[in-house]
């Protein structure tokens, strides 16, 4: 299994960063035809609470809760390819990692709908538009940028612990910074 894991993440790699070298001598500013996009929620548990709802006097009884479901937003080009897409972010992410790179170049969600290839981005449950969990839980607000160590986008550069390269700005590593999100328990790596 872990052999399997290693052939799909080298794959990967090598497909993502020859789409992007074709991409990038391509004028950005020629437009896309997307033949059709739209969003929809996938797995997650449905509760319900005891008792009878009342709408006069609303409580929490008698109601349910959606959650723990995924989130796919998808968009199918014109002309497409037989077959998509689909990112599936890293731990303390979101959909986010795809569309763009922190300093504006566009992200492989775009690369790849100019290649023609209908693209799907997922949000894991608890993460990004897939947010509403059924677990109740405290997320701390606490500072730990350098401890998740460099955060990288297509090229390597570093924007923590200190090793900011001289054309990349503080702006650049801030935004970058901000597409990450908290997990609610710091042990809990998969749901």
């Amino acid at each position: 299994m872990k052999n399997w894991s290693i052939a799909l993440r080298l794959i990967a790699t090598v497909l993502l960063t020859s789409a992007a070298a074709q991409v990038a001598a391509k004028d950005k500013s020629e437009p896309l035809t997307i033949q059709e996009q739209g969003s929809f929620a996938v797995g997650g548990k449905v509760t319900t609470n005891r008792g009878t709802f009342n709408p006069k006097q609303p409580t929490p009884q008698g109601q349910t809760l959606h959650g723990d479901h995924a989130y796919v937003f998808y968009q199918i080009p014109m002309h497409r390819r037989k077959l998509p897409l689909v990112f599936l972010h890293g731990t303390g992410q979101f959909s986010k990692t795809w569309e763009t790179t922190p300093d504006g170049r566009e992200g492989f969600q775009t690369i790849f709908l100019r290649r023609r290839f209908p693209v799907y981005l997922i949000d894991q449950p608890r993460r990004g538009n897939a947010g509403r969990s059924t677990v109740s839980a405290t997320i701390a607000a606490v500072p730990d940028d350098a401890e998740r160590g460099a955060v990288r986008s297509r090229g390597d550069f570093r924007c923590v612990r200190g090793s900011v390269p001289q054309n990349r700005t503080s702006d650049l590593c801030n935004s970058l910074a901000r597409w990450r999100t908290r997990m609610a328990d710091r042990n809990q790596e998969r749901l």
